[in-house]
């Protein structure tokens, strides 16, 4: 038996962030709106006001950083029997990374605004593995020799439990057009913290009341104050399970059939909800399963030969 306890820690500094550098330029001194909330107030001016929005710039002004804790159990094979189990608690941050989608630099004034959970951050991830010799056939307790031998002999059968908390999610808002290719950002509602959900549900995964938009001053709208990635998407719990026959048939050439099933029982491994707040038919309902976290239920037959 194996257990290991490790710290992992590391920090990156002059990553790229891409921004325009002729966006509007803003109040960094939140001003109360109307509704009651906060916003970064559009002056209605630009560094280059001859130009247009768009001179999209490329910068070294980007960091992260990762801090991570894990546990790991091993235990080699006895009797048939073998099993590896691991968890890590960990923290991504950054202020760069989805900069290509609609995660891109929200105030060019201020690049800190951005720093918050990377967007493939899991704070808890568990995977738990094994298998198990059955005790038949040639060597073993049962069935050592004839029929019984050929049809049972060689099995090992291979579970795994994948565990996984969501990725983070960013709260946006439509309408902003003081820059190109940037965000708007939501603003939380009065005396709100989140818009997390005791219960949540695919129909109503975000509490649509705690954000509010910005608003606008006079033609121009105004940037949302809460930053990126500040809810999470739905977890990932799958599991595998793998069935698998060694037949031998000559010296070291061996020939082995592979049944597995990926998300074995079928769960619903579910996409993101909808996250802006300017359509409020989609906001906090998710319409699909997910095609990056893990897949449906998917059976796959093999047979291979070691030599």
């Amino acid at each position: 038996m194996i257990i290991e306890f490790a710290f992992t820690g590391d920090t990156t500094h002059r990553l790229w962030k891409r921004y325009d550098q002729n966006s509007d330029t803003f109040n960094l001194n939140p001003v109360v709106q109307p509704n009651g909330s906060t916003a970064f107030v559009d002056t209605g001016t630009r560094p280059y006001n001859n130009f247009l929005h768009g001179m999209l710039t490329s910068s070294t002004r980007a960091s992260a950083n990762f801090t991570g804790g894990s546990v790991k159990v091993e235990k080699g094979a006895k009797n048939g029997f073998f099993f590896l189990g691991s968890y890590q608690w960990s923290k991504n941050l950054d202020n760069n990374s989805g900069e290509v989608e609609a995660n891109d630099t929200a105030l060019s004034q201020n690049f800190n605004f951005d720093h918050s959970y990377s967007r493939f951050d899991v704070r808890n991830r568990a995977v738990i593995s094994g298998g198990y010799e059955l005790p038949f056939g040639k060597g073993k307790a049962f069935a050592q020799t004839g029929i019984g031998n050929a049809i049972l002999g060689g099995w090992t059968v291979q579970p795994a439990i994948r565990l996984q908390t969501g990725f983070p999610l960013t709260i946006s808002a439509s309408g902003g057009n003081f820059c190109t290719y940037c965000p708007q950002r939501a603003s939380l509602a009065v005396g709100r913290t989140s818009g997390h959900l005791a219960n949540p549900s695919p129909f109503h995964w975000l509490d649509a009341t705690a954000f509010v938009s910005p608003g606008s001053t006079g033609a121009f709208n105004n940037q949302g104050t809460l930053t990126r990635n500040t809810e999470r998407g739905p977890g990932t719990p799958a599991v595998d399970f793998s069935a698998i026959k060694n037949i031998h048939i000559y010296e070291r050439v061996t020939a082995q059939f592979r049944a597995e099933a990926f998300n074995a029982i079928n769960r619903a491994i579910f996409g993101n909800p909808g996250t802006n707040i300017s359509t409020p038919s989609t906001f906090g309902v998710i319409s699909s399963t997910s095609g990056t976290a893990a897949d449906n239920r998917s059976l796959q037959l093999a047979m291979k030969v070691l030599w």
